[in-house]
């Protein structure tokens, strides 16, 4: 049950990341004017189609992926003879636009599941609710009869400077620092 379970969050983690990418190639085609026949959700046969004002919007049978189909890509699925792209014209075509459009048109693909990937990370990273910080250099407890107690410091104390007998002395922002000078010199 666990590995049914388990692929079909990876069917819908991979459906939602190739959607979001396909999504991104489709609005900067729009942005620039290159005609889109279909965007698609999903491959295979066409389960519902709604039509736009020039974009059928489709969801298919294979809930892998999807496409988005843009007049005059060069992938070998069209061809002149096709009669939806016979009444395009060459400047709605993605081949007839300027080389810069097409490059950012190509890579807004992959600026979506950057952007996807900065959403999780920070989603992940705001469900945490807390920011870990290193623990500052304050006593917060004195045990009965230890050198601290003897050495006079009392709970809450803040520790602005160590010295070592050897004449080394730090002023330590964490209480690691502290740690790590009592470990280099022992007889602090």
């Amino acid at each position: 049950m666990d590995f049914v379970i388990g692929l079909i969050a990876f069917i819908i983690m991979l459906s939602v990341i190739v959607i979001l990418h396909e999504l991104g190639h489709f609005l900067v085609a729009k942005h620039f004017g290159v005609y889109c026949k279909e965007f698609s959700i999903g491959m295979g046969p066409c389960l519902y189609q709604k039509q736009g004002k020039e974009t059928a919007f489709s969801i298919r049978a294979i809930p892998f992926g999807g496409y988005v189909m843009m007049a005059g890509e060069e992938d070998g699925s069209q061809s002149e003879e096709d009669s939806w792209l016979k009444d395009i014209p060459e400047n709605r075509r993605l081949n007839g636009i300027e080389k810069w459009k097409q490059v950012c048109i190509m890579i807004a693909g992959i600026v979506m599941n950057i952007l996807l990937a900065w959403i999780i990370y920070m989603g992940v990273a705001l469900a945490q609710g807390y920011v870990v910080e290193e623990a500052k250099p304050v006593v917060y407890v004195v045990e009965e009869d230890s050198v601290a107690q003897k050495a006079g410091l009392e709970k809450d104390d803040h520790i602005i400077k160590v010295l070592s007998e050897d004449g080394n002395s730090i002023q330590p922002k964490t209480q690691y620092e502290i740690l790590e000078f009592i470990q280099y010199h022992h007889d602090t």
